[in-house]
Parts: structure tokens; sequence; C-alpha cells
């Protein structure tokens, strides 16, 4: 709850500094950090759903990442929008359309242009 807390305060610019790598980060200083906190922020979020639904058998963190992502949300649709852009280039798969196999594209090619992501030659079986 409290890291769920200290996220929306620095969303809401309300946050101290904050690091990221060797950068130290005020998004209460302008629009424009907070922007690219929101951008950062999607990014990452969408990297770690999509490692944990693909490669794991445990779907329960997937549910409280998804809690903080529609917390935050919720008070900013910026970073919906932008969490949006970055999950459908990450897994187009989500994107509300039919995709037709090319009759030339094997299944894995197929998969692999759904969305389905690999670990070396395994495809993920969800």
């Amino acid at each position: 709850k409290q890291w769920y807390q200290r996220r929306v305060a620095i969303t809401a610019g309300e946050g101290k500094e904050t690091a990221r790598g060797h950068k130290r980060i005020n998004p209460g200083l302008n629009k424009l950090t907070l922007n690219y906190c929101f951008n950062i922020a999607a990014s990452k979020f969408v990297d770690q759903a999509c490692e944990q639904v693909a490669f794991s058998d445990n779907l329960v963190p997937a549910f409280s990442i998804a809690a903080v992502i529609t917390g935050i949300w919720q008070k900013h649709s910026q970073f919906g929008d932008l969490f949006l852009a970055y999950l459908y280039q990450r897994c187009p798969y989500t994107v509300p359309a039919y995709w037709n196999k090319k009759s030339n594209e094997t299944n894995e090619d197929y998969l692999r242009r759904l969305g389905y992501a690999t670990d070396g030659d395994k495809l993920e079986d969800r």
C-alpha cells in the first residue's frame, strides 16, 4: 500500500525527488518531467506485466500490478494512453482486431506476430 501511495504521490507532482539511474527527477518541477515519469512508468509496467504473465506459473502478482496500473490510470488519463500504447506495441494480440495467418507463414511465426513471447526456442503456451 505504501509503495502504491508513493507512486501516486510522485505522479501527482507531490513526491520528492526520485532516482532514475544516476539522474535525480522531481516531477513537481514542470509538466514535462511528469510526462517523462508517466512514460517510464508505463514502459516498466508493461515490461513487468508481460514477463509475469508470459513465463510464470504464478499469475497472482499480475493482479497486483493491474491494481496499481488501474489506480494511476484513474487519476491520470495520459498515463493510461501511454500504457496502452506500450501494451499494443509489446503485445499486438491485445489490439481488438483479427489477424489472418498468411499462406506462407509457419504457426510459430504467426504466433510471434500475434504477440506471443519467446524464450530462446520456447514459445509461451498461453
